[in-house]
């Protein structure tokens, strides 16, 4: 019918053949720009947000830095406390302490590296896992970690009896 139309020049309604393809290459024109605009717009997202990964990872660093920092105080003034101490049993549990502190400070700031390094991997990094197989799997301890009630000599307390076992996995090991 379009084609009938345009053949005698003249549209339904009396619009001009001249008008309607003016009108079409308008439509278009809009529709590329809308396209346009659109990849514009991913652009400049994406832009910002690698904007936003690049300060997250300088912050990053920086707080790890400190981490460290403070973590080497605190071994310092344990090995000060705990050469003091002599037979002061007070000051061995209190420089014993600062080193556990210690410890604990430096395994964030190594926690947060592992936790940036997984975010940054790329998808042909992963490795494929029966997760089945996992959840069958025994508890593994983390590396370093002592177990808290070796073999579960005495009873649990009621409190902890009713847990999720993922939870209840989690509690049997501590690395301090």
């Amino acid at each position: 019918m379009a084609a009938h139309a345009a053949a005698q020049g003249v549209f339904a309604g009396g619009v001009d053949a001249a008008a309607f393809t003016v009108g079409n290459l308008l439509a278009i024109g809009a529709a590329a720009h809308v396209i346009i605009g659109v990849y514009d717009a991913r652009r400049v997202r994406a832009e910002q947000l690698a904007r936003q990964r690049r300060q997250t990872a300088v912050l990053n660093r920086v707080l790890r830095h400190n981490l460290r920092n403070e973590a080497q105080v605190l071994t310092g003034h344990a090995d000060i406390v705990a050469g003091a101490a002599g037979d002061d049993g007070t000051l061995a549990r209190s420089a014993a302490a600062l080193q556990r502190s210690s410890g604990a400070v430096s395994s964030l700031a190594d926690g947060a590296k592992a936790i940036t390094q997984a975010q940054e991997r790329e998808a042909s990094e992963y490795v494929e896992t029966d997760l089945s197989a996992v959840a069958r799997a025994p508890p593994t301890p983390p590396a370093g970690a002592t177990r808290r009630r070796p073999f579960a000599s005495t009873p649990r307390p009621a409190s902890t009896r009713r847990c999720s076992v993922a939870r209840a996995s989690a509690r049997r090991w501590t690395n301090f």
